[in-house]
């Protein structure tokens, strides 16, 4: 384990480098975005009328669990707040999403395949292993 100030200053990872890297191979990037500051509610900041549908998400860092117990804070309000292990978002059509991950994990970057947007008038977010839905509220200043 890692001590919880030892934790905080980790360096913050460079997403900019994959980026050119998919850019270079001639991916067309439909669009990019971190995962902080309204955690996964911000996979909604495109202007367009989508439903971000996650079917996966990645292994939750002991440092959000830390956090988490200290403040009894709900799941929903973690993914809110946190990037709860993810960093970045890249969104690409299926056919070029395999390639995405290779270049992510050239640059030591583990990446995956987390879900999939479709059209939607409603434009939300849903977690579906953790049953939490973000709709464009959950964007607002707090």
């Amino acid at each position: 384990y890692r001590r919880y100030g030892d934790e905080l200053l980790r360096p913050t990872v460079l997403y900019s480098p994959i980026i050119q890297d998919c850019l270079r191979a001639g991916i067309p990037l439909h669009y990019g975005v971190h995962i902080s500051g309204h955690g996964w509610a911000k996979l909604m900041r495109s202007p367009k009328p989508f439903a971000y549908v996650i079917e996966r998400v990645p292994p939750i860092p002991q440092v959000f669990e830390f956090i988490q117990a200290m403040k009894k804070l709900s799941d929903k309000e973690m993914y809110k707040t946190f990037n709860m292990g993810a960093g970045f978002a890249v969104y690409v059509s299926k056919k070029w999403a395999s390639r995405v991950c290779k270049i992510a994990q050239e640059h030591c970057v583990a990446a995956f395949v987390a879900g999939y947007v479709e059209k939607d008038p409603r434009k939300y977010v849903y977690i579906q292993p953790k049953s939490i839905t973000f709709d464009s509220e959950d964007l607002k200043v707090r």
